[in-house]
């Protein structure tokens, strides 16, 4: 028989669990959602980037995307340049060049039910046949460049790329905040560290 102390106990800690969990929660959610967008950059090791303080957005009109999503990306990486101490001229240092691409892929997930022996009188043994299904699930794959080009060589000096699955039933708060994210954690590569 559990004494009264030991119930309090238990549940102190059985409240103090569920609390963790609750504020833990948004937290797991949060990072999940991050975690799905890979970025990965690459840069002209020659290059000073300290002395790039302006920037020019290069011709967007080919970029083969909606005009919402348009403003949310031209808007995140701006906002991005921004917070970097960029600011946008009509003489700028660099050039920011900003491409899209998409790919269909698929993923097959197998699931097998064994086979069992099994003994009914009258009737004896017997054996059961194994199941297997496979599920295929089709998604998008989308790849984000941001390109610097340094306006005076026209070279490449810089370039950040952001990848994850596109969701088309996302609402536009969703897609709006996964665009924010996606250019945070690709302009944490800048400027590289060497």
């Amino acid at each position: 028989m559990e004494t009264t102390t030991n119930l309090f106990i238990k549940e102190t800690i059985m409240n103090k669990g569920i609390k963790f969990l609750k504020l833990l929660t948004p937290l797991l959610i949060i990072l999940s959602s991050c975690s799905s967008i890979k970025v990965s950059s690459d840069y002209d090791t020659g290059v000073d980037f300290s002395r790039y303080k302006t920037y020019q957005l290069h011709d967007l009109s080919e970029l083969k995307i909606d005009d919402l999503n348009k403003r949310r990306i031209v808007g995140a990486v701006t906002d991005q340049l921004k917070l970097k101490g960029f600011t946008e001229s009509e003489n700028a240092d660099v050039i920011i060049d900003i491409g899209l691409n998409t790919r269909g892929e698929s993923r097959a997930t197998a699931t097998s039910t064994p086979s069992m022996t099994y003994y009914r009188p009258r009737w004896g043994y017997g054996t059961s046949f194994s199941t297997t299904t496979v599920q295929y699930e089709e998604y998008l794959v989308g790849t984000i460049f941001v390109s610097m080009i340094d306006a005076g060589s026209d070279q490449l000096v810089w370039q950040g790329r952001g990848e994850g699955t596109i969701d088309p039933n996302a609402k536009s708060e969703k897609r709006e905040e996964r665009i924010k994210m996606g250019m945070v954690k690709i302009f944490a590569q800048y400027p590289p560290k060497k």
